[in-house]
């Protein structure tokens, strides 16, 4: 899409506001564009961000009927990231190591630890 206009209504508020990390709140679909431009290019360029960003910028220019949808949108999006990363999480466990530094982040309820056998 082309580069948005200062007559777009980036002000408009979702009806509910979407959470993210760190219980960070998106309300205004200003507030979802820069956070989907602040994703790392690689993540971004995926089929559902797309979508979410595409849909924003009709919300921004259309107003009211495409809001809801930008909604749905950004967390289907953040769905799918969050699908992926505890894929990586799994894997990365059923190979028996444990998260380093780089993949802490994706342990949500601290290291995993597996009872051992008495047997």
């Amino acid at each position: 899409m082309g580069v948005p206009s200062n007559s777009m209504q980036w002000s408009a508020r979702f009806g509910e506001a979407v959470v993210v990390r760190h219980n960070r709140k998106i309300l205004t679909i200003h507030q979802a564009r820069h956070f989907i431009l602040a994703l790392p290019d690689a993540e971004r360029a995926s089929e559902e961000w797309k979508a979410a960003d595409d849909v924003l910028l009709l919300a921004a220019e259309h107003g009211i009927p495409w809001i809801e949808r930008a909604r749905l949108l950004l967390l289907r999006a953040l769905l799918s990231t969050l699908r992926r990363e505890f894929s990586i999480a799994e894997t990365c466990h059923e190979r028996g190591g444990k998260f380093g530094r780089r993949h802490a982040h994706l342990e949500p309820f601290g290291p995993v630890r597996l009872a051992r056998s008495r047997w």
